[in-house]
């Protein structure tokens, strides 16, 4: 694992931010690269950046990766230790076709259904887009403004429903957006990525990739009108939960070990006429390193920024660590100018409640 340390006295928030873009966008260059560490020092402060093949971690299985690396060290006074780390070897997953078979039959019916009223609306991709890097805008809350984004959810959502309030608040915004750049026809197709593991079995099953996803899609009238939005939402998640989609489309795409991920793609754009989706979407939860301190240090946050596929180039993250919670836009570079993400970020925390 090749690891880069940086100290850097005299640099600015931005000029930080910058930098960690630029460690976001690192590209493995061999079969044989899969995890980037970055140390970076400041004047005050000292930042981990991980980049990681998701072929190798999800979210949080590279934090509980990072947990690992915490006990290891604690474990042998302050001294990393050269002795093997033992995880559960994944499994290949190459049995049970039948099941997979007819797990494969219900994510079918769900993109036939998805490709009502196909394509759906999509951001442009810039024309130069082959060699372009992500950009990233961190949106980190306090605890007083995580703890009222919190309640506003319960008020109007229901208890424990923060991830469709989240989503449902994300695309009431970016529907803004759509709408400003002159984006009028089709509906809103969103791919949500979620953890199925318990929380005590994320330690367990650190390697792979375990997420899977709710496709939600909003009708071009919910859009506007928060309550019918956040409703249309709770039902589609309802309804897959209780159909066992997310588990059927892990199974089924459990055959992409043995057939290549662009396969996949082409499936959904032969559905979706030519597209994929809107944007990305994921609420990944409270995060799976729990410990307060790392190697010594006192933990302030935890940050995610995850590059989109191409299409849709465009993504919207939330997640929680150290009981706050953090937003991140994710979109590559050209598709959207600094007064629209401005925007973004400016109604997204009025929706919220914490403006």
């Amino acid at each position: 694992m090749p690891v880069k340390v940086y100290h850097l006295e005299h640099i600015n928030h931005t000029n930080l931010f910058k930098l960690l873009e630029q460690k976001a966008n690192l590209k493995f260059i061999s079969n044989q690269e899969h995890v980037f560490f970055h140390l970076i020092y400041t004047k005050n402060k000292c930042y981990v950046a991980m980049t990681f093949d998701h072929r190798l971690f999800d979210a949080r299985g590279a934090e509980a990766f990072l947990e690992m690396l915490q006990n290891q060290w604690e474990n042998k006074d302050n001294t990393f230790c050269d002795k093997n780390i033992i995880v559960p070897a994944e499994s290949a997953h190459l049995s049970h076709w039948r099941r997979k078979f007819i797990a494969g039959q219900q994510v079918n019916r769900t993109f036939l259904k998805l490709g009502e009223n196909a394509p759906p609306r999509v951001l442009p991709i810039p024309l130069k887009s082959n060699n372009s890097e992500f950009k990233f805008k961190v949106i980190p809350f306090d605890k007083y403004q995580t703890d009222l984004i919190v309640e506003n959810a319960y008020n109007e959502a229901g208890y424990l429903m923060l991830m469709p309030y989240v989503l449902a608040s994300t695309v009431w915004v970016l529907n803004k957006l759509f709408r400003n750049k002159n984006i009028k026809s089709g509906d809103y197709i969103i791919p949500v990525s979620i953890d199925m593991r318990p929380s005590d079995k994320v330690h367990k099953e650190v390697f792979f990739n375990h997420v899977s996803f709710l496709f939600i899609k909003i009708l071009l009238d919910e859009a506007d009108n928060f309550p019918i939005l956040l409703k249309s939402i709770k039902k589609q998640i309802y309804d897959q939960i209780k159909s066992g989609l997310p588990g059927n489309f892990q199974e089924a795409t459990l055959l992409m070990r043995i057939l290549p991920l662009p396969i996949l793609s082409n499936i959904m754009r032969l559905y979706l006429k030519g597209r994929i989706a809107s944007f990305s979407f994921s609420y990944v939860g409270e995060s799976a390193y729990k410990p307060s301190f790392f190697m010594g240090q006192k933990i302030l946050n935890i940050l995610h920024m995850p590059r989109v596929p191409v299409p849709p180039g465009f993504g919207v993250f939330f997640h929680r660590s150290q009981n706050k919670l953090n937003a991140v836009i994710s979109f590559l570079e050209g598709m959207l100018t600094d007064k629209e993400v401005n925007m973004i970020v400016a109604k997204l925390k009025a929706r919220l409640g914490v403006q």
